[in-house]
Formats: structure tokens, sequence, C-alpha cells
């Protein structure tokens, strides 16, 4: 059994919303003088997402503790400067900016120490989380699915770190 409910809306267009089985469906009609016609799903499914507020959910996640000295002095250190690309905020926006990544993600066992973390500009940082590209620790690069590969030019921390036994395999 459906229940309807008439919507009126400003203009020319009618929604009629119901309920079939437990899930809201629609027919949204134009009421020009040429009469009424039914619109495009599209224009229905807009309508729809307009008229439905916002919903809250409550969600439990683990959180991976870090040591933000640790990631504050990489981005001192470099000045705030993409090692990929050597950019600097600083100059155009008056304000220093750069994010720290994990070379070997935290969520997947990776190390929260200096040789698994790079300062990337906004823009790297996203391009290899979206792209899922590899570090190469013999070059000092990253390499994306297409074949692009860029070389760190500010890979300092990480040619010159000492190498510990438990760090071998991470750089």
């Amino acid at each position: 059994m459906a229940t309807w409910n008439r919507l009126s809306l400003s203009g020319p267009l009618r929604c009629l919303l119901y309920t079939a089985g437990g899930t809201l469906q629609y027919v949204v009609e134009s009421t020009s003088s040429a009469g009424p016609t039914r619109l495009s799903a599209f224009a229905g499914w807009f309508l729809l997402a307009l008229l439905n507020s916002p919903s809250k959910h409550r969600f439990i996640a683990d959180q991976l503790d870090r040591n933000p000295w640790l990631a504050d002095s990489l981005k001192s250190y470099y000045e705030h400067r993409c090692q990929v690309c050597g950019n600097d905020f600083q100059p155009t926006y008056g304000v220093q900016y750069s994010e720290t990544h994990h070379i070997q993600y935290l969520s997947q066992g990776g190390p929260d120490i200096s040789g698994n973390m790079v300062v990337l500009c906004p823009n790297h940082h996203r391009i290899i989380h979206t792209t899922h590209a590899e570090f190469d620790r013999e070059s000092l690069s990253y390499e994306y699915p297409n074949g692009l590969q860029e070389s760190l030019i500010l890979p300092t921390h990480l040619s010159r770190a000492p190498r510990t036994d438990s760090q071998r395999e991470l750089i």
C-alpha cells in the first residue's frame, strides 16, 4: 500500500512523494501552461536530494597515535617545502604550510619515524594517496601507476639518515 503526499513547490513544479515498501518514491511534474509533464529522473533525484536533510551516523574507528613533534620537526627542517616539487606557500600566501606523509602507512604497520616520512605539498600528498604511488627507496622517488616517476628534490633526511637494523627494511 502506497502512502501519497503532495508537495507544492514555488514555480511550475509539483512533486508527489510516496512511500512504497518502506522506500521513498517520487513523481515530479511540470505544471506549465502546456499541461503536466513528467520530468527526468535526474530532476526528481535532485529534488529529493534538496528535500532530504543530512543524517547523523555514529561510527567507531581506531586512531593511530602519532608523534606530532616529529612531523613538525621535519616540516621545519625543510622549511615547509615539498620534497617532491619544492613548493613553498610562504612567499605567495604569507603562511608556512606543508603536510607529512608516511611512506609505509601507519595503518599498514609502518613506523612513525623520520625514515618513514616525507614532507609534501597538499597536491602531492593527495595525488600520492589517490594513485597509490609507490616509493622507491633506492632512487628516492615516487612511481605512479601511469609510469611517471618523480624523484625527491629535497631528500636530505632520507639519504643521510643512519640505518639501524630495525630500519634497514624501511630505508
